[in-house]
């Protein structure tokens, strides 16, 4: 809970314990209590900002203000002793369920970034024209966020989280305050800093692995997210009559919906692929170009990385099959599709996938066609995935006790990470591992810089299972696991 709403919680039982203890016996008490909610929550709103999770405390402070108000002028007397009790009672159930609200859903504070360089931000909107294949143009809005290096500033308070929950359970999330500072001046000196592109997951926005890609920023990487503010991924490049929702949710309720499925994420795999590429160029032409305010020389050429979760992994290993400038791809826990999971190629790669196991042969007969779907796709992927590295090389890491989304911010939202989809380990303890683990790969494949912890050693991480692939068709074994 932040300051104001102890503030709120504490003036609210102690004026419940007021009215109970006895009316104020004075005018200036009794204006007193009357003022301490309307003070208390009117800073809270300008100082701090509302929530929903409050609502029962803001009743309850209110609450207690009446009952103290008609302490004083006597309203109380007429009651009986059960009455006159209950209402006190009822202001400290609702200032309970109001903290313990606050405390599963909080406005918690952004984890540390993990590098030397304080963290700016800056937005950019693209315009990608692409061509259908019934030779008719398809123009699309490309939204970019981008986080990199910047010089420290005397006023160092971070943006707001740009995350936007869809429902009323996470609506305080805006409230959440970030490490990045808006368009603070790039750090000082000329290095040209690696580019990392990172791109959302299927129905997932440009910010919602903003904690991880701020610190990587503060290690020394300018790093852009992308998505499509405009819904213009619903508009495949194909031109039937009535071209499929690429933008529908992934479904494996039947077989057919099961087909469908993979005919869309195909489809929408290569189309995002292109868009990645589209961003790719427009960020390097901003960074030959002289008269760009903050990127202009500051984006190393041949140091490109990309970065996706979910889907998004999908995106950043096809992107890495179609362009060859792109040095190292890491999938974050994402299903592969495209040409890329079908060819190969030869691009430094790292898997990191959570703990859930294996489908047994069971669920590939369930009668259940959501499991018996899932099922086939996870072992698919599995072949897939040990097929490249037998091939190619590479890295796959497993992290015990994590779930799909503890590679994203999402299990921050919660005190309780398993009601937002979390694993049983430590949210802050599954980022440090992701962000240590992305940081060695990339200095490794972008900066030329050695990795003890991906080739040597990972005893301060006991939680990750890491397997080095030689491209040899073996596996080393070279991390642990609980």
């Amino acid at each position: 809970m932040r300051a104001f709403e102890w503030v709120i919680l504490l003036a609210a039982i102690t004026l419940a314990l007021w009215t109970m203890a006895g009316p104020p016996s004075t005018v200036w008490q009794s204006v007193l209590s009357a003022s301490i909610p309307i003070g208390a929550i009117s800073l809270h709103s300008v100082l701090e900002g509302l929530r929903w999770q409050m609502i029962p405390l803001y009743a309850a402070l209110l609450g207690a203000a009446i009952l103290t108000a008609l302490a004083s002028f006597g309203g109380l007397g007429s009651m009986g002793a059960v009455p006159r009790f209950a209402a006190p009672i009822t202001i400290f159930g609702l200032a309970l369920a109001g903290a313990s609200l606050s405390i599963i859903f909080p406005v918690f504070a952004a984890p540390p970034v993990g590098g030397r360089y304080a963290v700016g931000t800056t937005h950019l909107d693209v315009t990608h024209v692409a061509s259908r294949a019934d030779g008719q143009s398809l123009t699309r809005r490309i939204a970019v966020e981008i986080w990199y290096p910047a010089s420290p500033q005397a006023d160092d308070s971070g943006t707001q989280y740009g995350f936007r929950g869809s429902g009323f359970r996470l609506s305080h999330l805006p409230l959440v305050s970030t490490r990045a500072v808006k368009d603070a001046p790039f750090v000082a000196g000329p290095s040209p800093y690696p580019l990392l592109l990172y791109v959302p997951s299927w129905s997932g926005q440009r910010f919602e692995n903003s904690f991880l890609l701020s610190s990587l920023a503060s290690q020394g990487y300018v790093v852009a997210a992308i998505d499509y503010p405009d819904g213009e991924i619903l508009r495949p490049e194909v031109s039937e009559a009535q071209p499929p929702d690429l933008a529908a949710p992934m479904e494996f309720s039947s077989e057919e919906a099961y087909r469908n499925t993979l005919a869309r994420a195909e489809l929408r795999v290569r189309s995002q692929a292109k868009d990645a590429i589209f961003v790719l160029d427009r960020l390097q032409a901003l960074a030959r170009d002289k008269g760009a305010a903050v990127f202009s020389g500051r984006l190393a050429p041949n140091a490109v990385g990309m970065i996706g979760f979910s889907f998004g992994g999908a995106v950043a290993y096809q992107a890495a099959w179609l362009d060859h400038r792109i040095a190292a791809v890491l999938n974050m826990d994402g299903w592969m599709f495209g040409d890329a999971a079908r060819s190969g190629f030869a691009t430094p790669r790292f898997f990191m996938s959570d703990d859930t196991p294996l489908p047994s042969p069971r669920d590939l007969e369930s009668s259940d066609p959501t499991t018996r779907s899932m099922a086939d796709l996870n072992l698919r992927d599995d072949r897939i995935c040990r097929m490249q590295l037998a091939k190619y090389g590479g890295y796959r890491m497993v992290i015990a006790g994590t779930r799909h989304v503890n590679f994203s911010d999402r299990p921050l939202y919660s005190a309780i990470p398993r009601l937002v989809g979390g694993g049983p380990i430590k949210p802050r303890r599954a980022a440090s591992i992701i962000d240590a683990f992305a940081v060695a790969f990339f200095d490794k494949y972008l900066k030329g810089t050695p990795s003890p912890l991906l080739d040597e050693d990972q005893s301060d991480f006991p939680e990750a299972k890491l397997e080095s692939w030689s491209g040899s068709n073996r596996a080393a074994l070279v991390g642990t696991a609980r």
